[in-house]
């Protein structure tokens, strides 16, 4: 049984009661109240020279204390960048021996894929087996983010044509094609339409074979995704348009998406409830094997493509003992120095281009130690070959999976930054992240 609280009268719950009865005021005393007619003192603004103060700030010639910062950052920068260099490579002196069996990412995981995959996804390549059974989930987050980030492309990227922005004609002008197609261009059309087609055959081979041998949708994909950009430079967007457009782009985008989600919901349903799935996999090594892989493979090569092409559409439009020790370990090395110089990039420079890149470098590093890392001296390619499934006879599978998930990831990330480069510098006319900075200042004020 509940009581009445001793400070009721004063609880928030009473306040608001007899707010609501009226009772109180909860203004009375907060709020200054001023006499009808009572005079009050008029602000006076003045006018900011907002390019003087640009002056003022950023030229180092008149500026001495900016001169000193600038010079400061950068070498306090390089010996950040150094330091983390050293750092990395201390590290990577105490790491295994590249291509050691006994490493210990070479553990049980990779060895039942290996061991049992072929069995229970009957997928001869073991890396398509994983990613598109075992991790099949983790892929289709791969391909929606790849949807998702194509369409913040067309989003950043559009024209507005109900704006009455003042910069409306000059983007228009921008984006018409006749500024960037090429003007019968005689030889690349004819090596399009030689090349194109066999671009094309040699992508749907790849990923119709994605299960079998080195390939799969992402890979597929992306060379499906070159023949169209090939032929959109050859023929222009308006021929490009006749045979795929935005809206069908959306089609075949959502259809493949919607086909893998349904397909390994229940697939995984079944495998949970212990239920068999109906879904043969067919004899190991044919065409058409696998289960769902082989047409999972086709849905992934289809968002690969559409989305390549959609990105590039758009943007068209603009020690002894440890000295030692890192020789014997020289692609770790290679990609720790990669990576300081990819930080170094993103931290000295200004311009937005060349943080980019700077970033794209960094990925490229840790995709070269997550290789390094799945080598095995003297093993071969996660492929069953003859029928041999042991451990011991292929590198790890594992990180062939994680560079993937790594490339997707980078690929949209780096079409976002892009997007928003290219709006920022028609807005403001500039790469430099400091004036960018300045206009923005004067554009709130």
């Amino acid at each position: 049984m509940s009581r009445e609280r001793d400070n009721y009268e004063n609880s928030g719950w009473r306040r608001f009661e007899r707010w609501m009865e009226g009772e109180t005021d909860p203004l009375q005393g907060r709020v200054e109240v001023k006499r009808p007619g009572q005079e009050t003192k008029k602000v006076v603004q003045i006018p900011i020279d907002y390019q003087k103060i640009e002056e003022a700030v950023y030229n180092t010639d008149k500026n001495l204390n900016m001169k000193f910062f600038r010079v400061f950052y950068k070498v306090m920068s390089a010996i950040l960048c150094f330091g983390i260099i050293a750092v990395l490579l201390w590290t990577v002196s105490y790491l295994p021996v590249t291509g050691n069996p006994s490493n210990p990412n070479n553990n049980e995981v990779s060895a039942r894929y290996i061991e049992s995959g072929l069995q229970e996804t009957g997928a001869v390549n073991v890396v398509t087996g994983m990613i598109l059974d075992y991790r099949a989930f983790d892929t289709f987050g791969e391909s929606c983010v790849l949807f998702i980030a194509s369409c913040c492309v067309l989003i950043l990227l559009r024209i507005d044509l109900g704006s009455s922005s003042g910069q409306l004609k000059r983007r228009l002008a921008d984006a018409d094609d006749r500024y960037y197609e090429p003007k019968n261009d005689v030889i690349l059309q004819q090596v399009a339409f030689i090349l194109v087609p066999l671009i094309f055959i040699f992508g749907i081979y790849i990923v119709l074979n994605g299960h079998l041998s080195p390939g799969g949708g992402f890979s597929g994909g992306a060379v499906l995704g070159s023949g169209l950009i090939l032929y959109l430079n050859a023929f222009g967007f308006k021929k490009t348009e006749e045979i795929f457009t935005e809206k069908r782009y959306r089609r075949i985008t959502l259809a493949a998406l919607s086909f893998y989600c349904l397909a390994k919901s229940y697939s995984f349903f079944t495998g949970a409830n212990h239920i068999p799935s109906g879904i043969p996999l067919g004899t190991p090594g044919a065409i058409i094997s696998s289960g769902l892989i082989l047409p999972l493979n086709i849905c992934v090569g289809m968002v690969v493509a559409c989305t390549m092409y959609t990105f590039y559409a758009c943007s068209e439009r603009r020690d002894v003992k440890m000295a030692a020790h890192l020789l014997m370990n020289v692609e770790e090395t290679a990609s720790m120095i990669l990576f300081g110089v990819g930080f170094t990039m993103l931290l000295l420079h200004r311009n937005l281009i060349k943080k980019i890149m700077g970033l794209n470098i960094m990925d490229t590093a840790v995709y070269l130690f997550l290789a390094a890392k799945g080598y095995i001296e003297g093993r071969k390619v996660p492929i069953i070959v003859d029928g041999i499934q042991d451990a011991s006879a292929y590198i790890n599978p594992i990180p062939s999976g994680l560079v993937l998930t790594g490339i997707v990831v980078s690929v949209s990330v780096t079409a976002i930054m892009l997007s928003l480069t290219i709006r920022l510098y028609q807005r403001y006319g500039s790469l430099d992240i400091d004036e960018i900075l300045m206009q923005y200042r004067k554009e709130e004020r």
